[in-house]
């Protein structure tokens, strides 16, 4: 709905300037009205496309930073209306904007806040449309907000922790490649004319320095194509769904980083679950909801059977039990809470735990990966040296 800039004269005869959201201006000319002013002017606000907060599409954070405030003004007591109308104004990013304009006619319209969120933000996840729905059912959406403003951050921080650990070992790779590519194109080319024809004669070490940056000095080109092809196809095959699974898949037997991912999983399922629940969401429908939360297939697989138990009348303790590999502390806590009556408080204690186990073998993987990348670099590029070193010697003894 678009946005119109007003001047007005008051019953005091003074003049007063605002802004109002309407169809057109004859329905802000009637809203004037009825507050007893005296339109002056009234122009429709164009969007600016200039400088904005964001740029680019719709990121994760802007969706948790609308939750946040959303729920923020709820909770302060704004009807849901002026609230919807006021992030539709506040000038956020323009597919906020958007989103929220036409929230807001919809809502004018008699239709529910969570029907009109789920068509015009679709990129929300599954369980923001359920745990929405619920807060409207029980007259708590302020809550059912910001516990989904509290899930995404989870989710994201999770993504971030996963990148900063990869970012400082792929950088050191990435100098060690260069480094490396360096050496072979511009220091060995050097020693040619030293090795010339007795390249056969060398050992194996330096026969094979000497000819790999020989061949790199005359086929750089076709070895940078290759390169660039090579990294492009990495991306290109990381962006399909089912090759980020079986990577993730493959990454719970890797050493510590598998351990990691698992507590990370099992983190974000406890947490999940004791948000949906918290706001009355139905066991099942939580643990289906729960399940769609998680990234690996396996654990995927797994939370099917132990909703297949469930409702076949197993407890979830139980069940977990029998098809999950949670440690028995973890059960044990599920268990006391299911008689306890505090299901949703135990899972969230559960989520605490397994998300300090996860930032404990986070630091461990780091604190292996980091000395690993500098030792493989540090190996490639002594070999490379004591390549050359051993050649020169034989090149000595030979003459």
């Amino acid at each position: 709905m678009p946005v119109y800039q007003y001047e007005a004269l008051n019953n005091d005869g003074r003049t007063i300037r605002g802004k109002v959201t309407a169809e057109n201006e004859r329905e802000v000319q009637r809203n004037l009205k009825s507050q007893g002013l005296v339109s002056l002017s009234i122009e429709k606000e164009e969007k600016t496309k200039g400088f904005t907060l964001f740029k680019g599409g719709l990121k994760t954070q802007d969706h948790i930073m609308v939750l946040e405030e959303l729920a923020v003004l709820l909770k302060a007591g704004v009807p849901l209306a002026d609230g919807v109308e006021s992030i539709a104004s506040s000038g956020i990013h323009p597919d906020i904007t958007t989103a929220f304009e036409n929230i807001n006619g919809d809502l004018k319209r008699g239709e529910r806040f969570s029907v009109t969120l789920k068509k015009n933000l679709p990129k929300l996840p599954s369980y923001v449309d359920q745990l929405i729905a619920a807060g409207e059912i029980t007259g708590n959406l302020e809550s059912a907000l910001a516990d989904s403003a509290k899930q995404m951050q989870y989710d994201l921080d999770i993504k971030k922790d996963i990148r900063s650990a990869l970012t400082y070992p792929a950088i050191l790779i990435f100098v060690g490649i260069g480094a490396v590519f360096f050496i072979f194109t511009v220091v060995v080319p050097k020693f040619e004319s030293l090795f010339e024809g007795k390249i056969d004669q060398l050992p194996g070490l330096a026969r094979i320095v000497m000819g790999s940056g020989m061949y790199l000095r005359d086929n750089m080109y076709l070895v940078l194509g290759i390169l660039v092809g090579f990294i492009t196809l990495l991306v290109f095959l990381f962006r399909i769904p089912a090759v980020q699974k079986g990577t993730l898949e493959i990454s719970q037997s890797i050493p510590i980083f598998g351990s990691w991912m698992k507590d990370s999983e099992t983190g974000r399922w406890a947490t999940l679950l004791a948000i949906l629940m918290r706001n009355k969401i139905p066991l099942m429908q939580a643990l289906e909801l729960a399940k769609s939360g998680l990234k690996t297939p396996s654990v995927q697989q797994q939370m099917t059977q132990v909703a297949i138990s469930v409702r076949a009348g197993a407890s979830l303790a139980n069940a977990l039990r029998d098809h999950t590999h949670f440690a028995p502390i973890s059960i044990n806590l599920i268990s006391v809470g299911e008689k306890a009556g505090n299901l949703a408080e135990m899972l969230q204690s559960l989520s605490t735990l397994y998300e300090r186990s996860s930032k404990d073998r986070m630091q461990k993987f780091l604190a292996l990966i980091e000395p690993l990348s500098i030792m493989i670099v540090g190996a490639l590029i002594g070999s490379i040296v004591g390549g050359i070193i051993v050649g020169i010697q034989s090149v000595t003894d030979l003459q």
